[in-house]
């Protein structure tokens, strides 16, 4: 189901702008899995290096916000 979901997002073109924790987070040799220099023991949550992967993927010129104030 997660999967289905996640393709709808990335796919549909009802969302503005994306972006893909998914791809940031899952791990290259088994995408069903998280890397595991990401996941921060419970494979479900990412540690510390994972929540800043996830921070640096964000392409804050898409969000629609004032940044000013």
């Amino acid at each position: 189901m997660r999967q289905e979901v996640n393709e709808f997002i990335r796919t549909s073109g009802e969302f503005d702008a994306v972006t893909d924790f998914d791809r940031i987070l899952r791990s290259p040799y088994d995408p069903a899995r998280m890397l595991p220099a990401l996941d921060g023991g419970d494979h479900i949550h990412p540690n510390d290096k994972g929540m800043q992967a996830m921070a640096d993927a964000v392409d804050l010129t898409a969000l629609d916000c004032d940044t000013t104030g």
